[in-house]
């Protein structure tokens, strides 16, 4: 009778629990939908699940109807498909990750307005939670990017403001390929980052450089609100990067990679000794055509 392989069970029993835990995580995201705080006025909201099973994009999108849409790489099918399609591909997979997205986007808000209803957005984020506040106005982009971190409860804020003078054409119309060029290649006009406990003092910052920007002139204002996590990674125990985003490991990440690195290791040193042992099959296994007749030429010279 075989002996079962330590490797395939411990993966298959890591993997069993990724895929519970994606089942939950996708229910629980469809089932909440749109309830998160809303802003009352004429924000176009939406909010996204994107789940990473290495470099495969799985996307359960919620719009302001609350109607759903599952689609894997950009391709729809039913929730059905989705879930057996994730499950065969977690199952040999090294890293799943998630990104829940929720957005929020205005065409015509008021600087004034936006200070405002910022507020509440820091007031109301979570740990390891990324608000990002776009400011598009005619000359101006200015970006205010926040986490907070779970330890000691501390905000990390990165403000930003480029100039994007010559990203409007010849009808007075915004061109979006234009600012996404300058806002990649130009210098920022003003760029600051730093540490705080306080939201009030990350909220005075940022109204400091909004300060550039006339109070009462209608701009293209956007809210991203962003949470990174990484529920198994068998590559490496460090935050994993993917598709360009920092993902933050779950504990029970950390506790699957070296659960895994402690079972390839018991695995190669068995293998190791088969090896040992067998000459032949070490042969057959690990050299090449041209090994194999460099061996035989010592034999026979001896």
């Amino acid at each position: 009778m075989p002996k079962p392989n330590a490797l395939n069970a411990i993966w298959r029993d890591i993997t069993l629990n990724t895929t519970r835990e994606v089942n939950d995580l996708v229910d629980e995201f469809t089932t909440i939908g749109l309830s998160y705080d809303k802003i009352i006025n004429s924000g176009r909201e939406s909010v996204c699940l994107d789940i990473f099973v290495d470099d495969d994009k799985f996307t359960v999108d919620i719009n302001t109807k609350n109607e759903v849409k599952y689609s894997f790489d950009g391709r729809p099918g039913s929730k059905h498909d989705l879930m057996e399609m994730i499950d065969v591909y977690i199952y040999s997979a090294k890293i799943v990750c998630y990104q829940i997205t929720k957005m929020c986007h205005f065409d015509d808000m008021t600087v004034n307005e936006f200070e405002k209803e910022f507020q509440k957005y820091v007031d109301n984020m979570k740990n390891d939670e990324i608000l990002r506040s776009d400011i598009y106005k005619y000359q101006t982009f200015a970006a205010l990017e926040v986490t907070k971190n779970d330890i000691g409860d501390k905000f990390f804020a990165i403000n930003t403001v480029s100039n994007i003078v010559d990203t409007w054409d010849d009808d007075d119309e915004v061109n979006d390929d234009m600012i996404e060029m300058a806002i990649a290649e130009r210098p920022y006009v003003f760029y600051e980052k730093f540490w705080s406990r306080s939201s009030k003092r990350i909220v005075s910052e940022q109204k400091r450089v909004l300060r550039t920007i006339e109070y009462t002139h209608n701009s293209q204002i956007s809210f991203l609100r962003t949470t990174r996590k990484c529920i198994m990674n068998l590559k490496n125990k460090q935050a994993h990067s993917i598709r360009g985003y920092k993902y933050r490991l779950s504990q029970g990440a950390i506790d699957d990679y070296y659960r895994y690195v402690n079972t390839t290791n018991i695995a190669f040193l068995e293998e190791l000794m088969q090896v040992t042992w067998a000459p032949d099959r070490y042969r057959e296994w690990c050299l090449d055509e041209e090994e194999r007749k460099r061996i035989e030429t010592y034999r026979r010279d001896k």
